[in-house]
């Protein structure tokens, strides 16, 4: 969801523009939805609107508690921006105990979002007595648009975003005003949808099958078959589409699924110790399923729910009919009686018609992870004007004008700037500058960050001493302690061919370029330690290693000019023989050339042999870097 949000909003700044009017654009032209995500958002749409009113506030305090474990930032209590306390949006004339569970540290504008919807809800009206799957069925299961008549959309949401970014002032502290409510505004939406995906796919037991029972001793089996979730379950956090989705995607299945019925032991432990007994990297519930409809079990590098996607896609557009989900309900009950243990012990399991309804629940979020495996994301992060909008443009073949530099009154750390052209295998991410002082932006910055695989953060060489720079230093010490974080990363100290040099002097250069970045790496030594070492993902094979890397093999002097042309748009490589170059004199182009053969300075064609060398088609294919100087 939060790329969709970025496709979106990079989309109404590319029609937005400084000689831009308010007005040039008609409104349905800024607000209609970009077409690669449509698909995307009708997906998440319709998985809200088909959810089982009853199911989402039965499980809305546990779907909560999962949603603070992806969210933690946004339910701080103390927050400036944020804060909020519980029923502060509460209507007694409509309260029926449905808004009991949320915490009194939900974000103030999910919160809303709730409450409205609450209020709007049609006649007969559900109350948290009423909550049970026999409610529902009593009362013709009705889904959650036909229950409220206020549920938010993700599509509306994201049209709404689109308008009011478009129409956003340019007087800068009006603009950033707007940019923070704008945002929280999008984001109580996400949530809000992400909630209720939540509770559909984390069912109690009751709502999956209705069961008699044989053999008392081994009846508790039964009652283990859907209760999966545990916590902040890996299951949930495939749901964020965005925040770690792409390390999600190679989580398999594996094990026998026989192994649960194995032993009156195993099954006595079950309820509450499954994860001692079994393999399962995703919960028992997709399982059962699985087995019930005599599907494999993916290898452990596939996307689990795919198999479950394929078997099922053909009945997905007709999936809300009785027809479909009667027919899908018989063959779970078919498969059911040829399940582990059922026939020794005379069971007999009934699927009810929402474990059907549940199972293209879980294919179309697999339809959604598959979308979002098929590219990775790049992020490059860094200090204002830190030179990374002229970098993407060189890096990445795009237009003169599409990523707008920092300074600009219309983008400056207020949005995000997103590059996805068809020739290339990576979406480029241009995000806020973290040096701003409002800690609304820099939580902008924190959420965009997480869509990264691959981290590029930029900090200009000459600004040594500067506040910004500081605190680019902070959030690159940051990342670099987070053990837990293997993405690749490169720490690029911008705008090096800029440092003092002389024409008839290249030890000059060199030494204020070593003397400069030691001024940088002695702050890195100081806080990680004299001989620190990370550990960051790169491709071997077919798969994915971690290899320990070294400060001098992160932080880079990097100079987008050595390999720029004279108008600043394109890299040298990609444009015809003999074409100007940025860089003045020839004596600073070839020293700058024998340093980046040497590695002791990176230039463009330095960053793209790295990025291929992960994602061998997420930047243009060139001939290499230019060493012959064209004034």
């Amino acid at each position: 969801m939060i790329r969709a949000l970025v496709a979106q909003m990079s989309k109404v700044q590319a029609l937005r523009t400084d000689n831009t009017s308010r007005d040039a654009h008609p409104p349905e032209e800024v607000m209609a939805i970009v077409d690669n995500i449509k698909a995307v958002v009708g997906c998440i749409d319709g998985l809200v609107s088909d959810a089982s009113p009853h199911l989402v506030f039965s499980r809305l305090g546990h779907a909560f508690t999962i949603l603070k474990v992806l969210w933690p930032k946004d339910f701080e209590i103390g927050s400036d921006f944020h804060a909020s306390m519980p029923g502060a949006y509460g209507d007694e004339e409509f309260d029926t105990g449905l808004l009991h569970d949320i915490p009194a540290a939900c974000p103030k504008a999910l919160r809303r979002l709730i409450t409205d919807m609450v209020i709007s809800q049609n006649a007969p009206s559900i109350t948290r007595a009423q909550l049970l799957v026999q409610s529902w069925e009593a009362a013709k299961r009705p889904t959650l648009t036909k229950q409220f008549k206020k549920v938010p959309t993700f599509a509306g949401a994201l049209e709404t975003f689109s308008h009011d970014l478009y129409h956003r002032s340019t007087d800068p502290a009006r603009r950033t005003e707007q940019a923070v409510s704008q945002f929280q505004d999008v984001m109580g939406v996400i949530q809000f949808c992400h909630l209720v995906i939540i509770t559909q796919l984390d069912a109690p037991y009751e709502w999956y099958c209705k069961s008699t029972e044989g053999h008392r001793i081994t009846s508790a089996a039964l009652g283990a078959l859907p209760s999966y979730f545990s916590g902040a379950s890996l299951f949930s956090r495939v749901l964020a589409l965005g925040v770690g989705a792409t390390s999600a995607a190679g989580m398999g299945v594996t094990g026998g699924i026989a192994v649960l019925f194995a032993s009156t032991k195993v099954i006595s432990h079950l309820l509450n110790k499954h994860r001692e007994y079994l393999d399962l990297s995703f919960p028992g519930a997709l399982a059962v399923t699985l087995q019930a409809l005599g599907l494999p079990i993916a290898e452990s590098d596939d996307i689990v729910e795919k198999t479950l996607l394929d078997r099922v896609k053909q009945d997905i557009a007709s999936s809300h009919t009785l027809e479909t989900i009667e027919k899908w309900r018989v063959k779970l009950e078919e498969g059911l009686k040829d399940y582990p243990g059922v026939k020794a012990n005379q069971w007999c399991i009934t699927p009810t018609f929402f474990w059907p309804k549940w199972l293209f629940s879980v294919a179309q979020v697999a339809q959604l992870r598959i979308q979002l495996s098929g590219k990775i994301c790049i992020g490059v992060q860094g200090s204002t004007e830190a030179g990374k909008s002229q970098m993407l443009t060189v890096l990445t073949g795009a237009s003169e004008d599409y990523f707008k530099p920092g300074s600009s009154s219309l983008c400056r750390t207020l949005g995000i700037q997103s590059y996805d052209s068809s020739n290339l295998g990576a979406i480029f991410l241009d995000s806020p500058g973290f040096d701003d002082q409002k800690p609304e932006i820099k939580y902008m910055a924190d959420v965009f960050q997480e869509l990264f695989a691959i981290v590029i953060i930029v900090i200009p060489m000459e600004r040594t001493r500067s506040e910004a720079t500081e605190s680019a230093l902070r959030i690159a010490i940051k990342l670099l302690c987070d053990q837990e974080d293997k993405r690749p990363l490169r720490i690029l100290l911008s705008q090096a061919d800029g440092l003092d040099h002389h024409r008839n002097n290249k030890q000059k250069f060199r030494d204020t370029l070593r003397d400069v970045k030691e001024q940088f790496m002695s702050r890195f030594r100081q806080e990680l330690g004299e001989n620190f070492t990370t550990f960051r993902q790169q491709p071997f094979h077919d798969g994915i290693v971690c290899k320990s890397e070294k400060l001098e093999d992160i932080v880079k002097p990097f100079s987008t000019h050595a390999q720029m042309t004279l108008d600043g748009i394109g890299a040298l490589a990609d444009c015809p023989p003999k074409t100007p170059c940025k860089i003045e004199r020839e004596s600073h182009f070839e020293n700058l050339c024998e340093l980046a053969d040497a590695g002791e300075i990176w230039d463009i064609e330095s960053l793209r042999s790295w990025l291929r060398d992960l994602s061998p088609s997420s930047v243009p294919m060139s001939s290499g870097r230019v060493r012959v100087y064209c004034d």
